[in-house]
């Protein structure tokens, strides 16, 4: 039971996370979904940045908790 604490903070960083990079990606682009207050280089490594905390990080803290032993 002790590491589903874990699990669950470590799952409410991710949410947060997504959602601010939501409401950046709203008000730093246009109305195509091209970066115009930013640049290219810093859009893509926000992008980059959501991609690995949605996809990996939620996917080795569920296998570290749900492992078989």
């Amino acid at each position: 039971m002790k590491n589903i604490w874990i699990l669950l903070i470590w799952e409410t960083f991710v949410v947060v996370e997504a959602v601010l990079y939501s409401i950046c990606t709203y008000y730093l682009s246009g109305p195509h979904c091209e970066p115009t207050h930013i640049s290219d280089t810093l859009e893509s490594f926000f992008e980059y940045f959501d991609r690995f905390v949605n996809y990996q990080s939620w996917f080795i803290p569920l296998l570290w908790l749900y492992w078989p032993t």
